[in-house]
């Protein structure tokens, strides 16, 4: 596999911005093939470290876990949670009677959920957001729910589906990403 080079990442990025700003064209730009789909991949195991940074800015855990510990368990949930939901759609990309668009669909959604991460390691990184002002735990809260709407955008857009399939399709998403974040705290962390 080539990774993803400079220019070919900063044009992706942006069409990812595009559609996180609801120009829905631009998910017409993102590729369908083999290699397309690891180059999303790619990318998000590159922004890795500064997503790990910003949890472990934000570790409320404290001393409990100590760097090795706390870099285990996170990056066990970050791989975790890069490949579920890809998967639960491979199968229900085919009971939606549209399977080809499963390639497509992914590639976008890797991409795209490259901006809000983006925002929202920013803010981890410079705001306290524990101690911090009420204002950037909202826009943080607003930025996961703009996220939300812009993921059932997508599956709307790439495949079809009715308003109450996209909604049950965002929740379901939303609910296993918080049960697996429950994994990760009272399973996983605890037997570290």
């Amino acid at each position: 596999m080539i990774p993803v080079g400079p220019a070919e990442m900063v044009g992706r990025l942006r069409d990812g911005f595009h559609v996180f700003c609801t120009r829905m064209d631009a998910l017409d730009r993102f590729g369908d093939t083999r290699e397309d789909f690891l180059k999303s991949f790619w990318c998000l195991l590159l922004i890795y470290p500064l997503v790990f940074a910003a949890l472990y800015r934000l570790n409320t855990y404290g001393s409990d876990y100590p760097g090795f510990e706390f870099f285990i368990a996170e990056t066990t949930d970050y791989l975790i949670k890069l490949v579920y939901w890809p998967l639960i759609m491979a199968y229900l990309s085919v009971l939606l009677g549209r399977p080809e668009r499963w390639i497509r669909y992914v590639v976008a959604a890797n991409w795209v959920v490259l901006t809000p991460m983006a925002i929202q390691i920013v803010l981890l990184l410079t705001i306290d957001l524990e101690s911090g002002s009420g204002g950037a735990r909202i826009l943080f809260l607003m930025i996961q729910g703009w996220s939300l709407f812009i993921g059932g955008m997508v599956l709307r857009h790439l495949f079809k589906t009715s308003l109450p399939v996209t909604l049950l399709l965002v929740l379901g998403d939303l609910a296993i990403g918080r049960v697996l974040g429950w994994i990760k705290n009272y399973v996983l962390l605890q037997s570290l």
